[in-house]
Formats: structure tokens, C-alpha cells, sequence
């Protein structure tokens, strides 16, 4: 699957910012249809149903992007949390210009990824 992918991907992680799940379907008369600890339990009438394990495939895809620019989101938090507290207190930052300049190109480029990433949200024509 990776020779088939990557030389189509835009913007890959590094290797060790990547993680590797593997999921397990399982099939069953008895269970409701459900995902829990990385196995996906279907009806035995869906074990040939290709088009809804595509589905499956792509919710889980679409989380996962979505769980990339969310923790992109929480670092850009997580580094700014005490510049409000500063401009608050002191009607001041205690940052330099420059530094100033860089994280509002850092907030802007990760806000128009999250703009692009609503493309991606959407739902294919194909499950429609």
C-alpha cells in the first residue's frame, strides 16, 4: 500500500510523527454492527459489501486527518496560552516583533490548512 500512496501524498509526516494501527473485521449474526479495540464487527451479510467497508475506511481516514490539525491546533494554543494572560495584566507581550510576525504566519498558515482540511470533511459523491 505505501508504493502505491506515497508517491502521490502532499506533505507526509515524519517517520516518527507516523503511527500504524491495524484493524480487524470481524463478522457476526449475533453482535450489533460496532468498532471497539481496532476490530470492526459487521453483520455476516455485509462480509462481501465492499462498498460499506470503504465507507468504514474512509470515516476512519477522515478522523485521523482530522486528529493531525487538531493536535497542530493544540500546539499553537499550548504556545501562545499566556499571551493573553500578559496583554491582560500588563497591557503588554513580551515578545519581540519578529517572534510576533512568525506565530501570526504560523496561526494563518494552520488556519488555511483547516480551511482546505472542510474539502476533505465533505462526503464523496461515490456514498451518496
Amino acid at each position: 500500500m505505501k508504493s502505491l500512496v506515497k508517491p502521490i501524498c502532499v506533505g507526509l509526516e515524519r517517520e516518527e510523527n507516523v503511527e500504524t494501527e491495524d484493524f480487524e473485521f470481524r463478522y457476526t449474526s449475533t453482535t450489533k454492527p460496532n468498532i471497539a479495540n481496532d476490530c470492526i464487527t459487521l453483520d455476516v451479510r455485509s462480509a462481501s459489501n465492499h462498498g460499506l467497508k470503504q465507507a468504514i475506511s474512509y470515516a476512519i481516514a477522515q478522523s485521523t486527518k482530522l486528529g493531525t490539525y487538531e493536535e497542530r491546533i493544540a500546539d499553537i494554543i499550548d504556545t501562545t496560552i499566556e499571551l493573553p494572560k500578559q496583554l491582560a495584566a500588563t497591557g503588554k507581550v513580551k515578545m519581540g516583533r519578529k517572534d510576533m510576525s512568525k506565530l501570526i504566519g504560523r496561526v494563518f498558515l494552520d488556519k488555511c490548512a483547516v480551511n482546505l482540511l472542510s474539502s476533505v470533511l465533505d462526503t464523496l459523491e461515490w456514498f451518496c
